[in-house]
């Protein structure tokens, strides 16, 4: 996605026609949510599922 490309900022959005894929979703390794503090991992869970939510709507 080249060098200006941020997970972050970016993660939860469909990019459809790169030249590997067809279409795919930015998201977090979920290990990065294991080495979060524990206040902030309910909200990295959070959003590891809303991104997979996309994917799976997607799939269908």
């Amino acid at each position: 996605m080249g060098a200006q490309f941020r997970v972050t900022r970016e993660r939860g959005k469909v990019f459809r026609d790169v030249p590997w894929a067809a279409a795919f979703v930015a998201t977090v390794h979920p290990s990065s949510i294991l080495r979060m503090d524990a206040d902030d991992r309910p909200a990295g869970i959070a959003g590891l599922v809303a991104d997979l939510t996309v994917v799976a709507k997607l799939l269908k």
